[in-house]
Formats: C-alpha cells, structure tokens, sequence
C-alpha cells in the first residue's frame, strides 16, 4: 500500500538517495556515470556520511511543499513544489508504473486547491514528457 505524507527533515538522507539514483538513472543515462557530480549538485554527496554534504542535500529538497510517498515503510517516490508550481518529482524506477506518481501529484494538486490555487505549471525533463 502506498501512503503520501508530508516530507519530514529526517526524510533528507532517503530522499536524496532517491533523487540522486533516480536522476542519474533516468535523466542522466548519457552521460558515464564517473562523469555525472556536476549535473548532480549536491545529490552527488548522497551516500556521504559528511554532516555538511547532508545539509546541502536538506537544503536543496527544502520547498514550499514537499510530499513523500512510501510503500512498506520505505520512501519510493518524492514531489516538490510551491504555489501554482511543482517543481519536481521523482518514483524510484522498479516502482515505475505503480501509480506512485500520480498518487503525488494527486496529493499536491489537492493541497494546491486547498490553498486556492486554480493553476500549477509544471517543470519537466525531457525523460518524463511521455
């Protein structure tokens, strides 16, 4: 069963693992993986144990909303945005077509109709048009 909450600070190590293998798997694919820190950020340092590679992390996943869906206990998947905005979302790739996606955007939409919102734009990478 999936279950979509809000995300939680000490959500930061597991989703950061999530965007950084969930990016470079999917969106980053062309580039080797020795080569792909730069277009990671700070998610590169994702499986560092340093304090100050982790606050980075944390303070990039940081927003205005940010929404966790888990399946078993374990994060799979993560969406980002704020107002009239989702930034970005991310479903760990075996649990691709599950539904997990559409249950976070679900989530944000409904939390953006709570706000008032009656648009959301939505940022995409070329790997999640279709």
């Amino acid at each position: 069963m999936i279950v979509v909450r809000s995300y939680r600070k000490d959500d930061a190590h597991s989703v950061g693992l999530l965007i950084a293998d969930t990016y470079g798997e999917f969106n980053l694919s062309f580039v080797p993986a020795t080569d792909r820190g730069p277009f990671l950020g700070p998610f590169q340092h994702a499986r560092s144990p340093e304090q100050a590679h982790q606050e980075a992390i944390a303070r990039v996943i940081h927003s205005e909303m940010v929404f966790v869906a888990e399946q078993d206990g374990e994060i799979v998947g993560v969406l980002r945005g704020r107002r009239e905005r989702l930034a970005s979302l991310f479903v760990r790739g075996d649990c691709h077509g599950l539904g997990i996606g559409r249950s976070l955007v679900e989530h944000f939409e409904q939390e953006s109709l709570d706000q008032g919102v009656t648009v959301i734009r939505v940022a995409s990478s070329m790997y999640a048009v279709p």
